[in-house]
């Protein structure tokens, strides 16, 4: 489904975040955070869907980071970590 409110991946981090599969939802430039309105309506909406978070994450928005620089750690080893150990419970 297509989340109206920002480009992706912001929604989809922001979902993850407050779900309590990641533990922040920052992105990198030139993309900015989910707003708090359209942040308010996800959080509503996983609610719904019964996929409110497993901890009490923030409903404000994250800030922006600075694009990573060659050879900085990216967020993407925690992302796949998180999703690994998703599979992981599912198949428990």
């Amino acid at each position: 489904a297509n989340f109206r409110g920002a480009p992706n991946p912001v929604p989809a981090k922001a979902a993850l975040a407050l779900m309590g599969i990641l533990e922040h939802d920052t992105v990198r430039g030139p993309l900015l955070p989910l707003d708090a309105a359209p942040r308010a309506s996800l959080a509503m909406l996983l609610r719904t869907l019964g996929l409110g978070g497993r901890r009490a994450v923030s409903l404000e928005p994250a800030t922006a980071v600075a694009p990573a620089t060659a050879g900085a750690p990216d967020d993407a080893a925690s992302t796949t970590a998180a999703a690994e150990g998703l599979l992981a419970e599912g198949a428990a």
